[in-house]
């Protein structure tokens, strides 16, 4: 696993899947732009999240539970077809 935070992760992932759409075909060729849309969108939420989670919990000792916080509202789905598609064991 890289050392991608969860948004770049998955604004990467939506970059790598723009690169490649105009190559792909067949059933799955206008799958990529929604994917990647979708994709660029839970990098969005994931830092709105972040930072709504970091007014909340503003001290260092409440790293911890804001940090879960934030990582149980990401769109785990998108972060995992994202892992897939940066070449990334889910």
């Amino acid at each position: 696993m890289t050392d991608l935070t969860p948004a770049a992760a998955l604004r990467a992932a939506a970059t790598a899947l723009q690169d490649v759409a105009p190559d792909i075909t067949g059933p799955l060729a206008g799958l990529a732009d929604p994917v990647a849309d979708w994709l660029d969108a839970a990098a969005h939420a994931h830092d709105a999240m972040a930072k709504g989670a970091a007014s909340v919990w503003p001290e260092p000792h409440e790293a911890a539970e804001r940090d879960a916080w934030v990582a149980k509202q990401t769109d785990q789905p998108a972060l995992t077809v994202a892992r897939t598609i940066l070449g990334e064991q889910p």
